[in-house]
């Protein structure tokens, strides 16, 4: 599911009984994931199968999430790998 995130939208998303994901509109790449124990971390995808964690949504702002995402896919794009 693509959303146009916001920092309320990501306080509001509940733990479920499994992980799932929420796909950002702005920045295609940058995941939210929900674990079931309450914990929510993004990830960046750069090519299938190809993701790493950025850091938990309590310590990495949305803005700075995206920006870091951002940053990896170009690197990706330049290089082949993200640093």
């Amino acid at each position: 599911m693509r959303v146009q995130l916001n920092k309320r939208q990501v306080e509001t998303y509940q733990p479920q009984e499994r992980p799932y994901e929420v796909r950002d509109a702005q920045v295609r790449g940058l995941i939210l994931r929900v674990q079931p124990s309450g914990n929510k971390a993004w990830i960046v995808s750069w090519a299938h199968g190809k993701r790493r964690t950025i850091g938990p949504t309590t310590a990495i702002p949305l803005d700075l999430a995206r920006a870091q995402a951002t940053h990896s896919i170009a690197e990706y794009l330049q290089s082949g790998l993200p640093g």
